[in-house]
């Protein structure tokens, strides 16, 4: 048994460059996980927050989450759930600069032994940013990337949302769902290609 000091200590032996060693081992590990490049593959990629108790280097106060945190990046594999990066970073949103730089890294990586493989990457609004999705167009990557609503998707998905709500009220159903596409691109932002919206109805009062 070692003292908390001796474990601090060891915590900070490593500099950067093994830091940065370590955390490809496990990109490796996922890569070397399959026997045979896959035609096409999924990256979910989601923040997490960790919460810390004290004031830990890179630790900040995250008002969303109204607590003193750690925001790591995850990156999984949505075929098989498995981990393929992990990202300590600080308790603030990502920044569009920051996750293409992260993407950027893990892509050239995972192409360097499958130069084939379709790539899409998956993740909620806060990862739509022009920078990012401007990337992964001129890398060509596919990408899925939720939009945090806004009244202008609210109007084009209006139409769509008043049958849905509808329909739920005349067969007494607690859930329906349903989604709207607009594929007008916007000129003025061209990464906005193709914005698409769901629209789940009110449950019903009964419904959890």
């Amino acid at each position: 048994m070692c003292s908390q000091p001796t474990c601090s200590r060891l915590e900070n032996l490593p500099d950067l460059r093994t830091v940065i060693r370590l955390g490809w081992v496990l990109v490796d590990l996922w890569l070397s996980s399959y026997a045979a490049p896959p035609k096409s593959g999924t990256l979910d990629i989601d923040d997490t927050v960790d919460v810390v108790h004290g004031h830990q280097q890179l630790s900040l106060f995250n008002v969303h989450y109204d607590e003193r945190c750690f925001l790591p990046i995850h990156i999984y594999d949505a075929a098989t759930g498995r981990p393929v990066a992990m990202m300590l970073r600080p308790g603030k949103t990502p920044t569009g600069k920051e996750i293409r730089g992260h993407l950027r890294r893990l892509v050239r990586r995972i192409r360097a032994r499958w130069p084939a493989t379709r790539i899409l990457v998956r993740g909620d609004g806060h990862y739509g940013r022009a920078q990012v999705m401007a990337w992964c167009e001129n890398n060509a990557l596919n990408y899925l990337f939720g939009l945090p609503g806004n009244k202008v998707l609210q109007r084009l998905v209006d139409e769509a949302a008043d049958d849905i709500r509808t329909r739920r009220a005349l067969d007494q159903k607690p859930v329906l769902r349903g989604y709207a596409e607009d594929t007008r691109r916007n000129p003025g932002r061209r990464n906005a290609a193709a914005p698409a919206s769901r629209q789940p109805p009110a449950a019903l009062k009964s419904a959890s």
